[in-house]
């Protein structure tokens, strides 16, 4: 990702819709799914600049592990606490086998080349029985320049995401799509994009197109519509949206999680 873009997400994140819509997302999950019972050690792979850390630190005790060292410097300005570790090249991580309760890739493994080389490397690090969380953007076909710009691979699709885990060893344990409700304006927006828009300067992290310019009512009622979201996945699973999360499990023995 360009290093420009962290910038601009440091200054966002904490209010913007899609980056606060999605921690409801991710809280209720979490919440329902993963057992409260012990304080869980947990690693946002991908950590960015931090954003994720105020949530999973209710759960227990975070660090992240990040490529970027500009996204590492702006992290330890909110989160000093919160120790970041550099990823390397071969996306090796220092910590030993076995070591994790819970390991969240929040819209991350869409930047990754080969992500079935990251989702063996992020197994062999969980406990048995230990938890992964994904979010990734939904559907090739709306693939767009805020892609090309944030250095996305690939999009996906439930069912192709479902498979990369099962081939690496994993047992999806929970699987929906996301950011649903406001999943048709998407979809026309990005028709218009394509339509209308040549110009890379409408990718969405563009701080003076999107961000900045969101009208405050416009942002909250976004926020509202995906809190009200979140609230639905708790008693239902949504078959299309602008996003996939998937909770999955590194053991076959599905212990303490409700029936789907």
């Amino acid at each position: 990702m360009n290093q420009r873009e962290y910038y601009n997400l440091y200054k966002v994140e904490k209010f913007y819709w899609w980056f606060v819509g999605r921690r409801f997302i991710i809280k209720n999950i979490i919440n329902k799914y993963i057992s409260k019972t012990t304080c869980l050690r947990i690693l946002d792979y991908g950590s960015g600049t931090g954003g994720n850390f105020s949530l999973l630190n209710e759960f227990g005790n975070t660090v992240g592990a990040e490529v970027s060292t500009v996204a590492i410097e702006l992290s330890k300005q909110n989160f000093p606490s919160n120790k970041v570790y550099t990823i390397n090249k071969d996306q090796a991580l220092p910590f030993p086998d076995n070591h994790f309760d819970l390991i969240t890739l929040l819209d991350v493994l869409e930047h990754v080349k080969d992500d079935i080389k990251l989702l063996s490397e992020i197994k062999r690090h969980l406990k048995p029985n230990g938890n992964m969380l994904i979010t990734v953007p939904a559907y090739q076909f709306l693939w767009s320049e805020h892609d090309e710009a944030l250095g996305h691979f690939r999009r996906y699709t439930l069912k192709n995401l479902t498979k990369k885990l099962e081939t690496t060893g994993f047992k999806v344990t929970y699987a929906t799509y996301t950011m649903s409700l406001l999943f048709p304006l998407m979809v026309f927006y990005r028709l218009i994009q394509q339509l209308v828009s040549k110009s890379k300067s409408t990718a969405l992290l563009h701080p003076t197109v999107s961000y900045l310019n969101i009208p405050t009512p416009v942002n909250y009622l976004l926020v509202s519509i995906l809190k009200l979201e979140s609230l639905l996945l708790g008693i239902m699973k949504f078959p299309f949206g602008m996003s996939v999360a998937i909770l999955a499990q590194t053991h076959n023995e599905l212990s303490n999680l409700p029936q789907r």
